[in-house]
């Protein structure tokens, strides 16, 4: 129709609940000993449209559960020495679901033959830009559980002119996550295929995609590694003017591991290569790096 817009609006409304709740503690348990902690549990859980479907159906489910959980216990044993101790623990788990993942492709008259846990839903149908495709977006995807796990403590020393401070922190990471993207395929329609000339709506009618995939296998991946630091610095007043910092960090890293084995890299000499597995199998995904010193200098100058 030439006399009016050829684009047909769509939008559907997004329909989400959040739930948040947070506590707090704060105890003095002497003179010289102040304990404090805080909790906090986020909620939320809903259907939105994340891509522009032409279906509410085809919407996708989203929920998000995040907690936080820390702890800090300051020690001051004498005026001359303050100890900072703090520990905390935050976890995330964030699954995306496409709205239809409980409807079979065969309920869309489509036999894909895919079967197997989040492959539900009609197969992603692309156009190669010329229409909005059919669909729900690229889910399932799982995000986590995904945790973080830190011990921090810091000791602070002053003597004379000399603020002095060290300490040490380590945390572990956990990381957990699979997309099923793909589970259920994708099917596209570029044009040129039933002819030289044909648009890709006319393939779409005649049933004659340029390109199809489906996602084999399992995608879920879970991985952890640990960090440590180290640190000492002074802050030096040596003149009543000029105070002179000084400092040094250290960091270690160590290398990403999962929990079955499932990472792998490329080997010029010999091709893929996978952790501890196959047989040109590596022991270590890569070479850690133990040489990340820090050091830091400054000063300050009082006019």
């Amino acid at each position: 129709n030439t006399s009016q817009s050829t684009t047909v609006p769509n939008g559907f409304p997004n329909d989400v609940k959040v739930y948040n709740v947070v506590a707090k503690v704060d105890a003095n348990l002497s003179q010289n000993s102040r304990l404090s902690g805080m909790y906090f549990f986020g909620n939320n859980s809903g259907t939105v449209e994340d891509f522009p479907e032409l279906q509410s159906k085809w919407r996708s489910d989203i929920h998000t559960r995040a907690q936080v959980v820390g702890g800090n216990w300051v020690w001051t044993p004498s005026p001359l020495w303050v100890n900072e101790a703090r520990v905390g623990y935050s976890r995330l788990y964030q699954p995306t679901l496409p709205g239809d993942l409980n409807i079979p492709a065969s309920a869309y008259g489509l036999d894909t033959g895919v079967a197997g846990p989040f492959t539900g839903g009609l197969p992603r149908i692309g156009f190669g830009g010329v229409f909005t495709g059919l669909g729900a977006f690229k889910w399932p995807k799982f995000q986590g559980p995904d945790s973080v796990t830190q011990f921090v403590d810091h000791i602070s020393y002053t003597a004379g002119n000399h603020s002095i401070k060290f300490g040490g922190d380590m945390h572990r990471n956990q990381v957990t996550n699979a997309a099923y993207g793909n589970a259920r395929g994708s099917v596209t329609f570029l044009g040129g295929v039933q002819s030289g000339s044909s648009t890709p709506l006319e393939d779409f009618f005649a049933g004659l995609p340029f390109k199809s995939s489906v996602e084999v296998g399992n995608p879920t991946l879970q991985l952890h590694n640990w960090a440590f630091g180290l640190f000492a610095q002074d802050d030096w007043r040596a003149t009543k003017r000029l105070t002179l910092n000084f400092g040094l960090r250290y960091e270690y890293s160590t290398v990403v591991q999962e929990a079955h084995n499932l990472l792998g890299n490329f080997d010029p000499n010999v091709g893929l290569v996978q952790v501890n597995t196959g047989t040109n199998r590596i022991s270590s995904l890569y070479k850690p790096d133990p040489t990340n010193f820090a050091p830091r200098f400054g000063f300050a100058w009082d006019t």
